[in-house]
């Protein structure tokens, strides 16, 4: 997978990935730390063929994750806006 997207890793029945999901398709997403467009945003599914795999390999154990050029990003939900931040590039309490 290319390095230059930001890749947000989901799983099926998993709440907040569902969160990030309707974060994406109403506008109500916002990257941090990185240039990065929305056609450079992936959604890999852990269940695909490609997903788990991938995921394996960059050692996440907990969904919604999100990477970008192979270091992990924090992934942050406003209750109440619902409106998704996603840090990459910066320093994180997150980070493993």
């Amino acid at each position: 997978m290319p390095d230059n997207k930001l890749q947000i890793f989901t799983a099926p029945g998993c709440g907040g990935c569902k969160e990030v999901k309707d974060a994406m398709d109403s506008g109500q997403l916002e990257v941090t730390g990185v240039d990065v467009r929305p056609e450079d945003i992936e959604i890999v599914d852990l269940s695909s063929d490609e997903g788990y795999p991938h995921m394996d390999r960059l050692g996440i154990s907990n969904v919604p994750a999100a990477y970008y050029g192979g270091e992990k990003c924090e992934l942050l939900v406003d209750d109440e806006t619902k409106r998704v931040t996603v840090k990459c590039g910066e320093p994180n309490s997150d980070a493993a």
